[in-house]
């Protein structure tokens, strides 16, 4: 079965308080029961890209793609986990 693709943007936000939201995210969704919705699907998993920059006429091209690319990385590299484009310690 295949998964949805969509972006969240954390305006003003610093990368740690990114990096904890999408842990929370990760973590909320491994522990989902999801045999009511479907009896044949045991649990659903999450693949995360996350980038930093300013959104803005010029920058949300480079994010995108930037982003993809990073969801990419994390769905090839395991599940329920996210790929950072930057380190914890900066900021937004």
């Amino acid at each position: 079965m295949g998964g949805e693709e969509f972006f969240i943007f954390f305006a003003h936000q610093h990368c740690e308080i990114a990096k904890e939201i999408t842990d929370r995210l990760i973590t909320a969704i491994a522990n989902m029961d999801v045999s009511d919705l479907d009896p044949n699907l045991n649990h659903v998993t999450i693949s995360i890209g996350v980038e930093k920059g300013n959104v803005g006429k010029h920058n949300f091209e480079f994010l995108s793609e930037s982003t993809d690319k990073y969801l990419y990385l994390a769905k090839t590299s395991g599940k329920n986990k996210a790929i950072y484009g930057f380190t914890v310690a900066s900021s937004f």
